[in-house]
């Protein structure tokens, strides 16, 4: 777990100005994404879980995504799927995205965000 942790603080550092990487700690207190919404970029908030396999290996993409787009780019790390911000947002699994315009308005959540997310990756 530190080892994900130091190579995230790791690839941060290496980010263009122009990107927007943030990690917020869900476990313990609710996290408001709507609060936290920037008005004039696309947002895209994803909850995650250290512990989670498909969180861990799609991290490293995620660091990358965050730093080629220019948007905001928040994970959310939840812990687990009975933290408070699993619970306020009715996750039931991780990886959960959620993905706001530049207008703030919600655009794609769950698997259609999902699968926005994973065709950035891959480049599409």
């Amino acid at each position: 777990m530190h080892i994900v942790r130091a190579l995230a603080l790791a690839c941060l550092v290496f980010l263009p100005a122009q990107a927007e990487f943030h990690r917020l700690d869900g476990t313990k207190k609710e996290v408001d994404i709507e609060a936290l919404v920037i008005p004039e970029r696309h947002n895209v908030f994803c909850f995650f879980a250290e512990t989670n396999t498909i969180c861990r290996a799609l991290y490293p993409d995620f660091v990358k995504l965050g730093s080629r787009r220019l948007t905001e780019f928040q994970l959310i790390d939840v812990g687990s799927v009975t933290s408070p911000t699993s619970k306020k947002y009715a996750l039931s699994s991780v990886p959960y995205f959620v993905i706001y315009n530049n207008r703030g308005q919600l655009v794609k959540e769950g698997a259609p965000a999902y699968k926005q997310v994973t065709d950035w990756i891959a480049g599409k």
